[in-house]
């Protein structure tokens, strides 16, 4: 992933993806492995949101975490992918639980605080880290990182876009 889902969309044109089920299956798969606030001691916090998928003794997510991100980010707005509209079907749930590894991206990407700890501190703003105890920054996990911010912003303008919002009159008096 992402590539892999990409190809499988690109493969398939404006018709059915032949692997919208399997992919579906990938994605809850992913949020089934979603470390969540609730599951984590107060010290850990920092790996909120992020995607663990071993079974170490001691699991820890890093970049690699954004890999099927990018991917469910533009699964979100394809339809044949998810379904509803920014107010109902899966689309809710699936912005939400995006959010919150969105959270996670957030937290490995170096901030104006800890720039100071890169020789260019200009270009290394924005840059993500390959996991919040190791500073360095592959530039896979960058990519995948801009990749999975674009992909997101992408597909919440295009729901946003296709979805009419309901007019409520307001009495006068």
């Amino acid at each position: 992933m992402p590539f892999l889902g990409l190809a499988e969309v690109e493969a398939a044109g404006g018709g059915m993806v032949p692997a919208s089920a399997a992919l579906g299956e990938m994605r809850q798969l992913v949020w089934d492995h979603m470390l969540l606030p609730a599951d984590l001691d107060p010290a850990d916090r920092d790996l909120a949101g992020g995607i663990v998928f071993t079974s170490a003794d001691r699991p820890l997510p890093s970049w690699h975490s954004l890999r099927p991100l990018a991917f469910i980010a533009s699964m979100l707005s394809d339809e044949r992918m998810t379904s509803g509209t920014i107010a109902s079907g899966e689309v809710p749930g699936e912005i939400g639980r995006l959010v919150q590894s969105l959270r996670f991206l957030r937290q490995l990407s170096a901030t104006p605080p800890s720039t100071h700890l890169y020789a260019r501190e200009s270009g290394a703003l924005w840059g993500v880290r390959a996991s919040v105890w190791d500073q360095s920054m592959p530039i896979e996990s960058s990519a995948l990182g801009l990749m999975t911010a674009t992909e997101t912003l992408r597909s919440l303008g295009e729901i946003g876009s296709r979805t009419t919002p309901e007019i409520i009159p307001v009495e006068s008096e």
